[in-house]
């Protein structure tokens, strides 16, 4: 795991000077496009970098993240696993707080290789200095700061927080929140933790002016006991509702996907 964020640093992740889409592509049926539109479409200021593209969506295309002219704060990377640690690399020489990684491929499929990419993933953060959020994950969503997911989730600021390992039901609660009447802080979707826990994520919500009650879906903790120190002292202070998947055969089969 890399160097504990500190507070200003997650603040810079949430509420970003600049977002870099790493896979940014004009094809619509690709997640780069997905990504990169969401983010335009929210008001993100917002980079795409694709050595293949001279332009996304109208806008400039870079090479790399470190060719970018501009403060970036946070990255969304969806390319294939093979090329995940030179861009590490590229945002550690930029200054990058952090990445969300939408790539799978890594320690959910159960297979020594996915394993053992994921130590290397986590390793070269370590080296860079970047943090990582995921992977397999679709990243943060936080009003405030002009970040989406997806085109379409509503903008308007609420004080609810979700932390999901889930992307799928951290993209659904997104979608579905404004007709329940709920607006959100932030939602994170931290997929494979390889990094960025969610005991961090849920120290810094701890302390976070912005959000008043937390949600979380959680498959299991890489470390349990810190898992409930951290839980047991933020309940103390805000009402926290934590959603355990799997203990169903059905949410055992989903645990597994």
């Amino acid at each position: 795991m890399g160097e504990r964020m500190e507070k200003g640093d997650f603040d810079l992740v949430f509420r970003p000077r600049g977002v870099a889409v790493v896979g940014a592509s004009n094809n619509p049926s690709k997640f780069g496009f997905i990504f990169y539109y969401g983010l335009k479409n929210s008001g993100a200021t917002v980079y795409p970098v694709n050595p293949k593209e001279e332009e996304v969506l109208g806008d400039k295309a870079y090479p790399t993240v470190d060719a970018i002219p501009h403060p970036v704060d946070y990255a969304v990377i969806s390319i294939p696993a093979a090329s995940v640690p030179k861009v590490i690399e590229d945002c550690g020489r930029k200054g990058v707080k952090a990445v969300s990684i939408y790539t799978a491929g890594y320690g959910e499929e159960g297979t020594e290789e996915g394993r053992r990419r994921e130590r290397e993933l986590a390793e070269t953060a370590r080296r860079s200095g970047v943090r990582v959020i995921g992977p397999n994950c679709i990243g943060v969503y936080c009003p405030k700061g002009r970040l989406s997911f997806f085109a379409g989730l509503p903008l308007w600021e609420g004080d609810v927080a979700f932390l999901s390992q889930s992307g799928g039901h951290a993209e659904e609660f997104a979608y579905k929140a404004e007709n329940w009447g709920i607006g959100f802080s932030k939602i994170v979707s931290f997929g494979n933790s390889c990094d960025v826990t969610c005991e961090e994520l849920l120290e810094y919500l701890e302390e976070d002016p912005d959000t008043k009650i937390i949600g979380m879906y959680v498959e299991g903790a890489k470390n349990g006991r810190k898992f409930f120190e951290v839980l047991k002292r933020t309940a103390a202070k805000k009402p926290v509702v934590v959603w355990k998947g799997g203990e169903t055969e059905a949410g055992a089969r989903a645990v597994a996907s």
